[in-house]
């Protein structure tokens, strides 16, 4: 029987997907011309102090998981009255650029209710999205901001990205990684 669930599941979530695709057939992504200015209260660019605390204001159950320079991990928040599995925020030297929240834990039937859910409130907000696949929905801003829902009958993902932020985090980062990793080689040399 719950394998009829999954594969029953799924076959919903795949039809989901390309229904959305048949009824719009689009060559290109739309791009909304509002602007999105963050994820849950948390303003693109907000230090990681102040995100960590807003997200404490919130008093939804999300609990501090991990910490990092560059990143807090909360578990079992909620979203849309659900619960989610995993926020993750990240940062670079200014400030906040992108969230991503996991729903892992739920059955198939389930995710396919919150998608629905999440699909409806983000199409009255923002409009219809673009669709290249199924199980994919983006909507793109044209401040270069992203929203990205990935879902399957196993697991949701949900992504807000700010482009901009994220291209100048990303060469932050390398060369983060490029100075890590010539101080290693020199430790490395030293040691010889």
């Amino acid at each position: 029987m719950r394998l009829f669930t999954v594969v029953l599941c799924s076959l919903v979530l795949g039809l989901a997907g390309c229904q959305r695709q048949q009824e719009k057939p689009v060559k290109e992504a739309p791009v909304s011309q509002k602007q999105l200015a963050g994820f849950m209260g948390i303003s693109w660019g907000d230090s990681l102090a102040l995100a960590k605390s807003k997200v404490f204001s919130r008093k939804d159950g999300a609990l501090l998981y991990k910490e990092t320079p560059f990143m807090l991990f909360f578990r079992d928040g909620r979203l849309l009255d659900e619960h989610v599995d995993l926020f993750r925020f990240y940062f670079y030297s200014k400030g906040f650029y992108s969230a991503t929240a996991h729903f892992t834990t739920l059955t198939p039937l389930e995710i396919n209710r919150f998608f629905l859910k999440l699909d409806s409130v983000l199409v009255k907000k923002y409009g219809e999205p673009y669709s290249d696949s199924p199980g994919l929905c983006r909507w793109q801003f044209a401040d270069d901001c992203v929203i990205t829902v990935d879902y399957s009958a196993q697991s949701l993902g949900l992504y807000y990205v700010n482009m901009k932020l994220s291209g100048e985090a990303l060469v932050e980062e390398r060369e983060y990684t490029r100075i890590k990793e010539d101080e290693g080689m020199e430790q490395y040399l030293r040691d010889l």
